[in-house]
């Protein structure tokens, strides 16, 4: 849902839609709250996971040395390393949480999302702070320009 770290960390149970379409936004960067809508397939994972978590408390948890789900939350700086170490176990170059925030921005920009939506989605209070994000170059804008459409000849 392109969520930065921090938003990711404080999403409560109560947070995610019932049919697992939605997550709203509490606690974010500009006070302000939002309704993030997932797609199709993050709908169906998260709604699957949320239904199997027992009780309600934070989305992402806290797992113990014994691989036993706590309560608990955990920290921005946790999900940090944790990617770090799964990156790297992966044999992938290095991949931070704000990667994932600005593949998800820019796959919405490719797919013609218009930027303001973009922006509304990611929470930013400005359109230039979007289109810092932005990263198609000239090939998106030779496309652009191949949009346009004469009515003549």
């Amino acid at each position: 849902a392109g969520l930065r770290r921090s938003e990711a960390v404080a999403l409560e149970v109560r947070d995610v839609a019932t049919d697992g379409r939605a997550v709203t936004v509490r606690r974010s960067k500009n006070k302000k709250g939002r309704r993030v809508p997932l797609g199709e397939a993050s709908a169906a994972a998260v709604g699957d996971f949320i239904r199997r978590l027992s009780d309600p408390g934070y989305v992402i948890r806290r797992i113990s040395r014994g691989d036993r789900i706590e309560r608990g939350g955990i920290s921005g700086e946790a999900v940090r390393k944790r990617l770090a170490r799964l990156t790297k176990l992966a044999g992938l170059d290095r991949v931070s949480p704000h990667d994932c925030r600005r593949t998800y921005c820019g796959a919405l920009l490719e797919v013609g999302v218009d930027l303001a939506v973009v922006s509304r989605l990611l929470g930013h209070g400005s359109l230039q702070v979007t289109a810092g994000y932005d990263k198609r170059g000239e090939i998106a804008e030779a496309e652009a320009a191949n949009l346009i459409r004469f009515p003549y000849g």
